[in-house]
C-alpha cells in the first residue's frame, strides 16, 4: 500500500510529499521503531502515520511523530489499539 505523507510530523525520516510503501497489517509483530498507518482516534475519516515509541501489552501502542513540534500523536490522544492499525513499515534496525 502506498501512502503520500502530508505535513512534517514525521520529518526528517518522512517529509511532506514523500510516497512511502507500507505492508498491510495482518497481525505482524510490532516493535518500537516501526512506523504505522492508523485510523485517527478522533477523526475517523483521517489516517495518520506515526512511529511506535512504547508498547503496552499485546494490543496497545504509543505512537509519536519524529518531529514533536509538528505532531499530534499519543501524547495528545493516548495509546492506540491494534484494531486501529491499517499498515506497517518495519524498522529493520529493531531487534
Amino acid at each position: 500500500m502506498k501512502v503520500v505523507i502530508h505535513g512534517n510530523s514525521m520529518s526528517p525520516a518522512l517529509k511532506n510529499g514523500d510516497e512511502v510503501t507500507f505492508e498491510s497489517y495482518r497481525k505482524q509483530n510490532i516493535k518500537i521503531g516501526d512506523i504505522l498507518v492508523v485510523n485517527h482516534p478522533y477523526s475517523l475519516d483521517k489516517k495518520i502515520v506515526k512511529r511506535v515509541s512504547k508498547v503496552k501489552g499485546d494490543s496497545l501502542y504509543f505512537l509519536e511523530g519524529d518531529n514533536s513540534y509538528e505532531s499530534s500523536d499519543s501524547r495528545t490522544f493516548g495509546y492506540i489499539s491494534t484494531e486501529s492499525i491499517i499498515a506497517i513499515k518495519s524498522n529493520e534496525k529493531s531487534v
